[in-house]
Formats: C-alpha cells, sequence, structure tokens
C-alpha cells in the first residue's frame, strides 16, 4: 500500500499486468482503450477500492467537478428541500455538491465563500443573507461562476433564479381578503432581503384594490434564523394588534406562530386563517395542513444547476442571466379557519 493507504494506478497496473497510462484512460473513460479490457480494470480498481485523487484530476483538467451550495438556514425543511433537489440534478451531470449553512450571518457567509474558494470548487450556488455585497463581490474577483437562488439585488448584473415574490405575496393576501378578512397581520422577514421587500409589497397591493388602508401596526419584521427561541415573535404576540388573519413570511415561521399561539390558550384563535409561504406541506407530512404559497422547487434547482453549467462551460452567456418563476396558493384541503383551532386540540 502508498504511504498514505489509497489505492494507486501503480498498484492496479501492478494488479492487472497494465501499464500506468492504460490503467489511468480506462478509469477516464478513454475510448482508446477496448471496452473489453476497460471493464476488467474498472472492476478491478472497485475491487480493490481505489477512488480517484480530485486534487490531481483538477491540476490536470482544471476542474474539480464540484460545485459549493451556501444557503442561510438548512434547519429550515424548505432549503433542507431544495438542497436536495439541487444535489439530484447536479448528479446529473456528474458534478458532487460542497453543502454549508451561513445562519443568515454576513461574516459566516464571508468564510462559507472563502472555504469554497479555497477547495477550487468549479461554481457556486448562494442564496445570499444581503446585509451587505462582500460575499458576492469575493466569488467575483476570483472569477468563480455562481448563481444566486431565491434572492436577488435588483439592477445589478448578477445571475439569478428566483420566484415571483410579490405574485406570491398579492396571492396570499388576496386569498385571505377574500375569505372576507380586513385586518391581516403581515409577520414579514428583515426590509435588507428582497423577498422580504416584494412580499410586502404584493400584500400592499392586495389590501389597494379591496380599499383597505395600510395599518403599519400589522406589520411586523421578525429574525429568520432564531428558531425556537424568536424573541421578536414572542414580544408581537404578548400585546398583538387586532387581527383577524395572518400572513406569515414562510412556513417556518408560520409553525412558530402557531406553537406560541398555541401556549397561550387563547380559545379565540382557534378561528385565525393563516397562510404561510414555501409550500413544505407539498414535499413533507405534516400534523397541521395551512394555505402556503409554493413554487416548483424541482424547476427551479434545475435551472439554477443549467445557468451554472452554462456558466462553468467554455463559451458562456455575454449577458448576466435573471429568471423570475412562477408562485402559487396551495391550500391543501384545509378548511379557512381550522389551521389553528386544529393545533389548538393536539
Amino acid at each position: 500500500m502508498a504511504r498514505s493507504g489509497r489505492v494507486t494506478l501503480k498498484m492496479i497496473a501492478q494488479a492487472t499486468g497494465y501499464t500506468i497510462n492504460t490503467v489511468s484512460h480506462a478509469l477516464n473513460g478513454k475510448g482508446d482503450i477496448s471496452p473489453a479490457t476497460a471493464l476488467y480494470i474498472r472492476q478491478k480498481a472497485r475491487e480493490m477500492g481505489y477512488i480517484n485523487d480530485m486534487a490531481a484530476s483538477s491540476l490536470r483538467s482544471g476542474y474539480t467537478r464540484t460545485v459549493a451550495l451556501i444557503f442561510p438556514n438548512v434547519a429550515n425543511p424548505f432549503w433542507a428541500l431544495f438542497l436536495k433537489c439541487i444535489d439530484r440534478e447536479l448528479h446529473r451531470y456528474h458534478y458532487v455538491s460542497l453543502m454549508m449553512d451561513t445562519d443568515e450571518d454576513s461574516h459566516l457567509e464571508y468564510q462559507a465563500v472563502q472555504a469554497a474558494i479555497s477547495h477550487k470548487v468549479d461554481g457556486i450556488i448562494l442564496c445570499p443573507n444581503q446585509r451587505n455585497l462582500e460575499a458576492v463581490q469575493l466569488i467575483e474577483k476570483n472569477n468563480v461562476p455562481y448563481v444566486l437562488l431565491g434572492r436577488r439585488f435588483p439592477g445589478r448584473p448578477m445571475n439569478y433564479v428566483v420566484w415571483d415574490e410579490e405574485s406570491g405575496g398579492y396571492q396570499a393576501a388576496s386569498y385571505l381578503l377574500g375569505l372576507g378578512k380586513r385586518r391581516i397581520l403581515f409577520v414579514n422577514g428583515p426590509r435588507h432581503i428582497s423577498s422580504s421587500v416584494e412580499r410586502y409589497s404584493g400584500y400592499r397591493r392586495a389590501l389597494e384594490e379591496h380599499g383597505i388602508p395600510l395599518d403599519p401596526q400589522l406589520v411586523v419584521e421578525t429574525d429568520l434564523s432564531a428558531a425556537g427561541d424568536n424573541q421578536e415573535l414572542k414580544r408581537v404576540f404578548q400585546h398583538p394588534a387586532s387581527f383577524d388573519a395572518i400572513l406569515a413570511f414562510s412556513d417556518f415561521i408560520a409553525w412558530e406562530i402557531m406553537v406560541l399561539l398555541k401556549d397561550r390558550r387563547d380559545p379565540r384563535l382557534g378561528s385565525l386563517p393563516i397562510v404561510g409561504f414555501d409550500d413544505i406541506q407539498s414535499n413533507l407530512r405534516i400534523p397541521v395542513s395551512f394555505a402556503t404559497v409554493g413554487m416548483d422547487k424541482q424547476a427551479c434547482a434545475q435551472r439554477a444547476v443549467e445557468i451554472l453549467i452554462s456558466l462553468i462551460g467554455k463559451h458562456p452567456p455575454q449577458q448576466p442571466i435573471q429568471e423570475i418563476l412562477p408562485t402559487h396558493l396551495a391550500l391543501h384541503g384545509m378548511p379557512p379557519g381550522s389551521e389553528l383551532g386544529n393545533l389548538l386540540e393536539l
């Protein structure tokens, strides 16, 4: 065995009786080796536990076949589901993924980008926390192909795949207004995030169309990463303004709201309709269903990977690729207003 303990091309050559060059060509799919010889060498390499040295391969080809996925909070099932979709798409192109979690923290995001670049990834798919541009600028300075997913910096020449957040906020608010609700509490994300701004715009448009003036007391912002100990949410519901429906920035936030309301044991809360965002329920079975705004996660993942692969290629697009994919309202068969009532009975 080699000093490192790894199986080497030389060891496979000795075991098969072929030259190191022949073994290398067989394992790398070169067409100058007969199919029978290539199959024999690959089988022997597999038996011996051979693993391709990506570092050496990257020195020869200039590519590592690795893509970094840098997301804000993989404890949120929404991002976990997206990671699975993207990883599946990358496998179709014979790429592997390197996943990193920034927890909506700018410093961690910058460190994640540094680590990705130091590992010589071929590309990066990033959902930025958007507190600043430092991480994205670091990617650009190192000429690493990248695609933003889920969030964007409007007016900047960056590649991104996002969904129609304004339409989603409009659809959610319009649904609640259609139920006869007039005081909709909107628990939004931080205003530095593009999706928060755009969903709020949709919420306002729906109110305006129904002739309902905006009440600033019914729009609150909450931290997106403080799962289980969200002090901002606790303050909101400790002395809440009068409201008859709730629109949550995400399904994750909607769940937190439900738990807080359940802990209050207030019977008036049982008839409050709530709408989330992300449609996790289409992918995971959960005890309590509720209305939510969704998007085709597989289509988003597929498009993000397609764009990144085109950027990694020898002839990348000359202009930024910026795509906005549609959203839809998903009701999941839940009678309006029964969401919290069912939870209070659990």
